[in-house]
């Protein structure tokens, strides 16, 4: 009787212990689930506050008042575009200021806004000065980042024009598309020059050949 009253608070403390267990892991599961979702929460309320941003100072330039007088010098200095020389990246990196940045990232928004970014930043800069740099400087490229001020505005410019992915990642593939583009143009370029060349050959094999019969 005794054994059979053990084996009964046995198994009712076996049935006690298993609802512990399985509201422990669900309480586990739920606090790794509040983790995930603060950490999510925080990256959307910095994405947010980072387009906020830019879509206000974007607002305050709009709105702002202009003259003829201040139109017609903003239009003289945004005409670098597309920028074509080492040189050209040296000055517009200079020339831009806390105080008119907008009107360039505003400038190079519209720019950008006239096709696929891979085909529009042949608007900002020239395939050749392009093919020139790349973001880092690596592979013995050139680096934008050392014009950070122009690069800061570009990003921006780029980040207003698609808010859903990183500026930087939208560049780098457009940089390239650019430079892969380039060089599969070359490379037909190459093929259709190599089969004129045969075509000229054997047209100029069969009239020697001709003309040597002829003689005979």
């Amino acid at each position: 009787m005794k054994k059979q009253i053990s084996k009964k608070m046995t198994s009712k403390q076996r049935s006690k212990k298993k609802p512990c267990t399985e509201v422990e892991e669900l309480k586990t599961t739920v606090e790794c689930i509040r983790t995930e979702l603060s950490v999510l929460a925080d990256a959307v309320s910095t994405q947010t506050a980072y387009i906020k941003r830019l879509l206000k100072r974007h607002s305050k330039g709009s709105a702002k008042a202009k003259n003829p007088q201040t139109e017609t010098a903003d239009a003289t200095e945004t005409s670098i575009f597309p920028l074509q020389s080492e040189n050209d990246l040296i000055r517009i990196d200079r020339k831009i200021t806390p105080e008119n940045q907008e009107k360039y990232i505003n400038k190079i928004k519209n720019l950008l806004a006239l096709g696929v970014l891979s085909t529009s930043i042949k608007k900002i800069m020239t395939e050749e000065l392009i093919l020139e740099h790349n973001m880092d400087g690596s592979c013995n490229k050139k680096s934008l980042q050392d014009y950070d001020t122009f690069f800061s505005v570009l990003l921006d410019a780029i980040q207003l024009m698609d808010s859903t992915k990183p500026a930087r990642k939208q560049l780098q593939k457009a940089l390239y598309c650019v430079k892969n583009n380039f060089n599969k143009h070359k490379s037909n370029k190459r093929k259709r020059d190599l089969k004129n060349f045969e075509i000229v050959y054997d047209s100029n094999s069969n009239d020697n050949s001709v003309d040597n019969k002829s003689e005979l």
